[in-house]
C-alpha cells in the first residue's frame, strides 16, 4: 500500500475517489470526510502494525453503516492477512456484492480466493479486476 494519497485522488487501498464533492450537500460532505477521516486512520493503524486498533475503527464504522463497502474491503483484506480467511472472504464479498465494479475489491477477493485454494473463484474476480 502507498504511504500517501495517491494523485489521482483516490485513497490507497479504497475504490472510492476522495475528491470531487462539490455538489454534494454541505452536511453529507461532512459524514464523507468524517468517514474518510476514520478510513485514513485505520489505514494508518494497519502501516503501524497496530492491527487491533485498525479492527475496532472498521468495525465502529460497520456498527454505524453494515454495508459500507470500504470499511467492509479494509476489515476483510485485515482478517484474511491476519489468517482468519473464511471471515475475511465474507466480508470483502459483501463490499463486491455492494460494489461489483470496484477493481480493488475484486482484486482483493480474487486473492483471498486464492489463498483458500480456490483457483477458478480467484481467477474469475481477479479477471474482472483488471477488465474494469
Amino acid at each position: 500500500m502507498a504511504e500517501s494519497k495517491q494523485s489521482s485522488g483516490q485513497l490507497p487501498g479504497l475504490g472510492s475517489p476522495i475528491g470531487g464533492r462539490a455538489g454534494i450537500p454541505a452536511r453529507q460532505r461532512e459524514q464523507i470526510e468524517k468517514l474518510q477521516a476514520l478510513l485514513e486512520k485505520g489505514i494508518e493503524h494497519i502501516r503501524n502494525n497496530e492491527v487491533d486498533e485498525a479492527r475496532a475503527i472498521f468495525r465502529g464504522v460497520l456498527t454505524q453503516n453494515p454495508n459500507q463497502p470500504d470499511a467492509l474491503n479494509l476489515l476483510g483484506t485485515l482478517e484474511a492477512t491476519q489468517g482468519e480467511l473464511m471471515q475475511g472472504l465474507e466480508l470483502i464479498y459483501r463490499a463486491a456484492m455492494l460494489r461489483p465494479r470496484d477493481p480493488v475489491i475484486l482484486n482483493n477477493l480474487g486473492h483471498t480466493f486464492s489463498k483458500l485454494y480456490k483457483s477458478e473463484d480467484a481467477i474469475k474476480y481477479l479477471e474482472r479486476a483488471v477488465a474494469i
